[in-house]
Order: C-alpha cells, then sequence, then structure tokens
C-alpha cells in the first residue's frame, strides 16, 4: 500500500469543515497567512464570515518601530484590506495604525469603527473635518467607539480634550451609537461641554451613548434634547468635586430623564 497516496492535503477538507477551523482562529492570521496561498483558500478566506469584522489590535502601537511589525502591516493593509473592503462591516484598529490603512479604500458596508490607544494629539488629528477618516466616514458610520489615553494634566492638553469632545459630537451626522472614553488619572472640575452649541446634535441620531465626563453639569447639557433620540445614557462621572450639587440637581436631572424615557416608551409603542 502506497501511503503516499492515502495523505490528505489540508486543501482537500471539505469547505464546510475548513470554515469551521477558521472560525476557531484570529480572522487577522487567517487572513494574514492564507491570502494568495492558492485559490480555494484564499477564497475561503476572503468569505464574508471572516471579512465582516476586522480587528488590528493584535498589532500594538508599541511594536510601531519593529521592522517585522511594519512589514506585516504593511502587507495586510496594502496586499489584504483592498481585496476584501467591500466586506467590511466592523474595524477594529490602534489609532496609530490609521493612517497606514489607503484610504482608496472606501469601505462602503462599514458601519462601526473601533478607535484605541489615541493619545490627545493624536485624536485632535484623527477628528478633524479635514481628515480623510472624517471625511469618508462622517455620514456613514453609525458605531463609533474612541479610547483616547490621556496622561498629562495640564491645561493646553484640557483645552485640547475640550475640543475633541466638541468634534466629536459635530463631525459625524449618522451616529446613532457613540462611546467615548478617556484613560485618565486625574479629575477637573471644568466642564467638557460647557462651550457646546445648544443647536449642536439639536437633530442627532444617537440612541446610545457612553462617555466619559468631568462635572455633572455637562449630564445636564446632554439632556436639555439636544440628544433627542436618546435611549441609553451612561456616564463615567468619577468624581463630585462639590458634594452639595448632589442636594440640587438630583430632581432635575431625573425630570429629564422622566421626559426622556416618556417619549422613547411613545416612539416604541407607536
Amino acid at each position: 500500500m502506497n501511503l503516499d497516496n492515502s495523505c490528505i492535503s489540508i486543501v482537500d477538507l471539505p469547505d464546510e469543515m475548513l470554515f469551521n477551523i477558521f472560525n476557531k482562529l484570529s480572522n487577522f492570521d487567517v487572513l494574514y497567512w492564507l491570502v494568495g496561498v492558492n485559490i480555494k483558500l484564499d477564497n475561503i478566506a476572503r468569505d464574508r464570515k471572516f471579512t465582516q469584522s476586522i480587528d488590528l489590535t493584535s498589532i500594538s502601537s508599541s511594536e510601531k518601530d519593529d521592522p517585522k511589525t511594519n512589514a506585516i502591516l504593511d502587507r495586510f493593509c496594502l496586499d489584504i484590506l483592498p481585496r476584501i473592503h467591500n466586506n467590511v462591516k466592523y474595524l477594529t484598529i490602534d489609532g496609530y495604525f490609521l493612517e497606514r490603512i489607503p484610504h482608496g479604500n472606501k469601505f462602503f458596508n462599514l458601519q462601526k469603527i473601533t478607535l484605541i490607544n489615541l493619545d490627545m494629539n493624536m485624536a485632535s488629528h484623527i477628528l478633524n473635518e479635514n481628515y480623510p477618516f472624517v471625511i469618508n466616514f462622517k455620514h456613514q458610520i453609525s458605531e463609533l467607539i474612541i479610547r483616547i489615553d490621556y496622561e498629562d494634566p495640564s491645561v493646553s492638553m484640557l483645552n485640547l480634550l475640550i475640543d475633541i469632545y466638541h468634534r466629536t459630537f459635530v463631525l459625524f451626522s449618522n451616529l446613532k451609537y457613540l462611546d467615548l472614553d478617556v484613560n485618565n488619572n486625574y479629575f477637573f472640575s471644568k466642564s467638557l461641554l460647557s462651550d457646546l452649541s445648544s443647536t449642536a446634535c439639536i437633530s442627532s441620531s444617537i440612541t446610545h451613548l457612553c462617555i466619559k465626563l468631568h462635572n455633572i453639569d455637562d449630564c445636564l447639557r446632554l439632556l436639555d434634547g439636544r440628544v433627542n433620540q436618546l435611549q441609553t445614557f451612561i456616564v463615567k462621572l468619577e468624581f463630585i468635586h462639590d458634594p452639595e450639587l448632589l442636594r440640587h440637581y438630583p430632581s432635575e436631572i431625573t425630570h429629564n430623564a422622566s421626559i426622556l424615557l416618556n417619549n422613547t416608551v411613545k416612539k416604541r409603542q407607536d
């Protein structure tokens, strides 16, 4: 008996079995190692089942100066993404690498973007009306998650953060889900939204808002009707600078929240 003839290659396995195997692996790894190997594996790896959600956070910005990391990222962004960009609905990426994605990739079906590990200057650079990320997706994406690392307690950095908050609310017109969080250990009593125009987000489509704030007054500003489709409101308010505020604001907050809840219930009934 010729044992060589009984050997089965991975490409001889049924497509369904290969799908089950690949489903247990990172789709980044599946795409990186299998796209371009042969026609069968290439077609399976680029199937919508594996390419609707792309997570590039397995590559950390801490490795940005590593030649091997850069080579991997270049191949993925320049060779693989252009082949699957119409399949991608959800994209998670370290903010440092956002510029590595060619602007020619239109991502027509992209709905959700998660940006992590943004420092303040990078966040300000990306969240700019003239930056390709905003130009391409400001009317398209419905879900946006932003994670900013904020380690500088200076006034200039705080003012930059205020500007970033304002831009995020104003720039994206079709958001239904916004999660904006800042990783910091510094507490400021200054409002982040005090200068946000009362007309900003007045017709916003946001229904789910999770946000890190520094001042309880900002909670009221977000319940004054400008985010008038809101159904879920999660506030990360880690510190109350003046406990006396709690004696004055709870009833007002409850009143606004009740109106919001009643409107939500009415809309669902309609």
